[in-house]
């Protein structure tokens, strides 16, 4: 159920209303996407109340949702679960950070756009690069190194090993020309 938007500007609408709204806006996306993006909106509202943030969106500030954002990146067992198997209880990566800055900033770059809101509080919000790295060593069970290195969106293994040293023996051995 969408709210109505007066012809004239902002309404007073909480953060969880606004959240819903464009939970419900967003039907048309798969349903991982929208998976996805209702469990970073939920955390946020978690990390809101635990905060004791203003319930009105049009008063969410940058300071605060990169306060959010810092949060994500430092805390441990977050979001109030302290299950040590769960992933929230490890240091959130450099991506995961920025994938939840870039959930909170398609919100309220919707809600600016549909009018919901003033002012849009992630206009001039910097998110981190995700740091994904540009190469990673890992140590097979034999004591060769394998270099892999992050070629478009795909990781690719070289097979590059320090024992023999050849990559362009060994890249053909793995199928690459």
């Amino acid at each position: 159920m969408l709210i109505s938007k007066p012809a004239t500007g902002n309404i007073c609408l909480s953060l969880k209303d606004l959240v819903q709204d464009f939970l419900e806006s967003r039907q048309h996306l798969r349903p991982k996407t929208l998976r996805y993006y209702r469990t970073c909106l939920r955390n946020f509202l978690w990390y809101t109340q635990e905060n004791g943030w203003p319930t009105d969106a049009g008063e969410i500030t940058r300071d605060r949702i990169q306060a959010f954002l810092n949060y994500v990146g430092r805390e441990r067992n977050r979001w109030g679960y302290t299950e040590i198997s769960r992933s929230s209880s490890r240091q959130a990566s450099p991506a995961t950070v920025h994938h939840y800055g870039r959930v909170v900033k398609i919100l309220f770059n919707w809600a600016a756009e549909e009018e919901y809101l003033d002012h849009n509080p992630t206009l001039r919000l910097k998110l981190g690069s995700p740091q994904i790295p540009s190469f990673a060593m890992a140590e097979s069970s034999s004591g060769s190194t394998t270099l892999r290195i992050r070629i478009g969106i795909l990781w690719k293994p070289l097979c590059f090993t320090a024992k023999q040293g050849s990559y362009l023996r060994h890249a053909a051995t793995c199928g690459m020309n």
